[in-house]
């Protein structure tokens, strides 16, 4: 089976692109990005159960 993915950027901004999959599947995206030569492609967070508390991050 071939996995196809779309992404979508909106071209009004100037930051790198974010791009959510599931656990299982990180390594095949960052092969993907590596293929068409996104080299800098990295994993920068996971998601996780909502708290009792709100996480801000800034």
């Amino acid at each position: 089976m071939r996995l196809r993915l779309i992404l979508i950027t909106n071209p009004q901004t100037s930051g790198g692109l974010l791009v959510s999959c599931s656990p299982d599947s990180v390594k095949e995206v960052l092969d993907i990005f590596n293929q068409h030569q996104f080299l800098g492609a990295r994993v920068i967070g996971q998601m996780s159960k909502r708290q009792e508390k709100p996480l801000v991050v800034s």
